[in-house]
């Protein structure tokens, strides 16, 4: 049977229901089966592809991607997360993905965004490689031992959610922590929003920790992970360990962050182990969409690296471990390795 497609932005919002539709049932047993494109649909939905069966005038694919601020290595930049591209059993095997993530790509150019990522399952492992992204982030993760809980002297108290009206100081606190740390996304209301509603489906804790109801910190963890946590006084990390350590009632947890967080200089009571694992072929996968731009962006940085006769991989691995960059960094307990918060992944 022959088939004629159109790949295209939903019309009207019908099409956009049905294109919802057909995400739903095929990530019906994933945590994408959430309604989280609300928090990103933009006017006339402009960031959704479809693929449309012409014949039966049908959606049978969906795609949509998400612009974000990023910071790295200390600069500014724009990336793209192109997010649940899926097409329906029966009209598989015939490139229609491709043609989503190069019609996503395309649109993405015109943005100007030097950077598409997708975030990929393991049984998808090796399948972006042949679209030419690339993976980059290091999963690096702190393991936090208790060997005693320290007598509080600050009085902290712990509520059991964030709510809405806390996103203000809560996004002030993240800002000042994460924004040190290469790969640091700018969150506004409508992200933490997002970021709730993941927490609520995921059944992580979403916590914040109050000083005479004044919030000087936050945490988002279960009962294995951290993944992400900020104060305002790095004074009061020790005390937030233990009130998460009571929570989960366990000695040991994972945080997931590299060494470059500024828990590890307050980390004197418990035993700690570093880690952090590279894959190019699944994960966190980057593609470099706009070449010019990035040279331009990032000249200062790439100087030492001719680039114009490397392929993708080469330049991806390279620029996105240090190995190109100008500044000096030491390759002790961990690289500043670029890696993606658990939580900035769509």
């Amino acid at each position: 049977m022959s088939y004629v497609f159109e790949i295209r932005n939903p019309i009207n919002r019908s099409e956009y229901n049905e294109s919802v539709n057909v995400a739903y049932e095929i990530f019906k047993n994933s945590n994408k089966r959430s309604n989280f494109t609300k928090y990103f649909v933009e006017k006339n939905y402009k960031n959704i592809f479809i693929v449309l069966n012409k014949k039966s005038n049908k959606v049978i694919g969906f795609a949509f991607y998400v612009i974000r601020d990023l910071r790295i290595y200390k600069i500014k930049t724009k990336i793209a997360f192109i997010s649940s591209i899926c097409i329906l059993k029966k009209y598989r095997n015939m490139r229609l993905s491709l043609q989503l993530i190069n019609k996503c790509n395309e649109e993405l150019q015109k943005k100007n965004v030097i950077f598409s990522a997708v975030i990929a399952s393991r049984k998808l492992d090796y399948f972006y490689n042949k679209l030419n992204f690339w993976g980059v982030s290091s999963f690096p993760q702190v393991c936090l031992i208790a060997k005693f809980f320290t007598k509080s002297e600050h009085n902290i108290k712990n509520s059991i959610c964030i709510n809405y009206k806390d996103i203000m100081n809560v996004n002030k606190i993240y800002s000042k922590v994460y924004s040190n740390i290469n790969g640091y996304f700018k969150r506004n209301n409508n992200y933490w929003n997002y970021i709730i509603n993941k927490c609520k489906l995921e059944k992580l804790f979403f916590i914040k920790f109050t000083i005479r109801k004044k919030i000087i910190g936050y945490a988002i963890f279960d009962t294995a992970n951290i993944y992400e946590m900020a104060t305002l006084d790095q004074k009061y990390y020790q005390e937030i360990l233990n009130l998460i350590f009571l929570k989960i009632r366990k000695n040991k947890v994972n945080f997931q962050t590299n060494y470059y967080h500024q828990i590890n200089k307050n980390i004197a009571d418990f035993d700690t182990y570093y880690s952090f694992r590279k894959i190019n072929f699944g994960g966190h996968l980057i593609k470099i969409i706009n070449k010019e731009l990035f040279s331009y962006i990032f000249k200062n940085k790439i100087s030492n690296f001719n680039f114009h006769n490397k392929s993708q991989k080469e330049i991806i691995e390279k620029f996105f471990n240090s190995e190109i960059i100008n500044d000096k960094i030491k390759y002790t307990k961990s690289p500043k390795f670029f890696y993606i918060n658990y939580l900035d992944q769509i």
